[in-house]
């Protein structure tokens, strides 16, 4: 699951860019949570990965505890194509 400058896979896991903004973070995680919530039926793992995505977004956020400065900087160098 990881790739490039995606060590732990959370770029994947929220279906976004290495070089997503923000905004796109937030919007993925939002979608990403509402397709595995408890009144639509989720999958028989949903807590498991619903886990795994708001770890994602705790690491990539940069608001007050994010991780995602400290995930790019010990990373590779990725550039848009």
């Amino acid at each position: 699951m990881a790739r490039p400058g995606d060590p732990k896979g959370h770029y994947a896991r929220l279906g976004i860019a290495v070089w997503a903004t923000q905004q796109a973070i937030d919007i993925a995680f939002q979608e990403r949570t509402r397709e595995l919530e408890p009144d639509r039926k989720p999958p028989p793992d949903a807590a498991e990965r619903r886990q795994a995505i708001v770890e994602a977004h705790r690491d990539l956020s940069y608001a007050p505890h994010g991780r995602r400065g400290l995930l790019d900087v010990y990373t590779s160098e990725v550039t848009p194509a």
